[in-house]
């Protein structure tokens, strides 16, 4: 297949695909370090699975009664 076959004499690495590659990694690190601020943003005091029921809704503590006893 001649159409793979590149002379090296013509076809050499540049400059360019370096730099294009280093960008990237600039452009990643930065997103990356963004993602972290906004996850360090979050507030994380959220129920555990066994403490939602179905609904998505908290469970009553065990012992607690769900409508205060009215005299």
């Amino acid at each position: 297949m001649f159409w793979l076959e590149v002379d090296p004499e013509i076809a050499k690495p540049g400059w360019v695909p370096l730099i294009i590659l280093v960008v990237m990694f600039v452009a990643v690190f930065f997103l990356y370090r963004s993602m972290r601020k906004q996850f360090s943003r979050i507030d994380a005091d959220l129920p555990y699975e066994d403490e939602l029921d179905r609904d998505g809704r908290r469970k009553e503590p065990v012992g607690s009664p769900k409508s205060p006893d009215v005299g």
